[in-house]
């Protein structure tokens, strides 16, 4: 039964396409298999369906008491012509997708389109839906029980299946777009605000310590003026940006600045430069430090 049922999303495939594949790590230690559909990406036309916006899918939860959260999982099948550009590769074979992949464009789109299809009669009424998310609300448990009924049954007149470890039924409260929602209000869920909060705490912000040496971690920013210059000049830019913010700590002092850029230790060696670069390495001369070589997934 498992092999008939995959064989209606893979199958083998002869075809000329073929996207790469790469397994990512989820937070329940499980793997998602994700496809790099670029250069199919780059061929499409793009769909321009829009997407709800946030605002006006927490704005119908007025008096909401009582949730629900399906997570379905995506099956509109691909046109015929169509399959073989969904194409994978593998160390094991090659292998096609018979429904749309959320790594393609418009899938997103076409899914969000569908659903809003099937469940148009109650929208806005006690169900919201955002792409393969749907939310079930209601003022008591009593009126929950149908919404939910009537939910579970379109779903399974149109053959679409949940993902049931990710859904969640009749709650006061629950975790919906990156917000948690109760009949209190809506709140940012505090597991997307964490790594900000732990970026600013206490152990990040300590006042520094002249009698301790420093040490100086930085790594290259592509964005702005540094996307005009190449990769040496780019690195290069940030520690003379970098020592520049840092002057005042570190301006008679010597310490230990590490670089994910290996070739950066030979610069001061070079004679090939720029008029900019003979500038920055002037006002780095005025610095006393060693540049150290640093591991660039360890550089952070």
């Amino acid at each position: 039964m498992y092999s008939y049922n995959l064989l209606k999303f893979v199958r083998p495939s002869v075809s000329s396409w073929g996207a790469p594949v790469l397994l990512v790590k989820k937070k329940d230690e499980s793997m998602r298999l994700c496809l790099d559909y670029l250069q199919l990406n780059k061929v499409k036309i793009k769909n321009k369906y829009p997407l709800p916006m946030i605002d006006d899918v927490m704005d119908q939860l007025v008096k909401a008491c009582v949730f629900s959260k399906i997570d379905v999982t995506n099956q509109i099948f691909v046109n015929t012509e169509d399959i073989p550009k969904m194409a994978f590769s593998t160390r094991y074979g090659h292998y096609k997708y018979m429904v749309m992949s959320f790594g393609v464009t418009n899938t997103p789109s076409v899914f969000m389109d569908y659903m809003n299809k099937i469940f148009h009669p109650y929208l806005d009424s006690f169900i919201v839906v955002f792409i393969d998310d749907i939310l079930v609300y209601s003022k008591t448990r009593e009126e929950h029980a149908e919404h939910l009924r009537v939910v579970l049954q379109v779903l399974k007149d149109k053959q679409l299946y949940a993902k049931i470890l990710k859904c969640n039924f009749c709650l006061k409260e629950v975790s919906f777009l990156s917000h948690v929602i109760s009949h209190g209000g809506i709140v940012v869920d505090p597991s997307k605000i964490a790594i900000v909060k732990r970026i600013t705490s206490t152990p990040l912000l300590v006042l520094p310590n002249p009698k301790e040496p420093f040490m100086v971690y930085y790594d290259a920013s592509k964005t702005g003026l540094k996307r005009n210059v190449d990769a040496r000049g780019q690195e290069l830019a940030d520690v003379v940006f970098a020592l520049n913010m840092l002057r005042h700590y570190l301006d008679g002092t010597k310490f230990e600045m590490f670089s994910d850029y290996k070739s950066l230790r030979y610069l001061f060696d070079q004679k090939d430069l720029n008029m900019r670069q003979r500038r920055w390495l002037e006002y780095l001369k005025d610095f006393d430090f060693n540049l150290t070589y640093h591991l660039g997934k360890a550089n952070i």
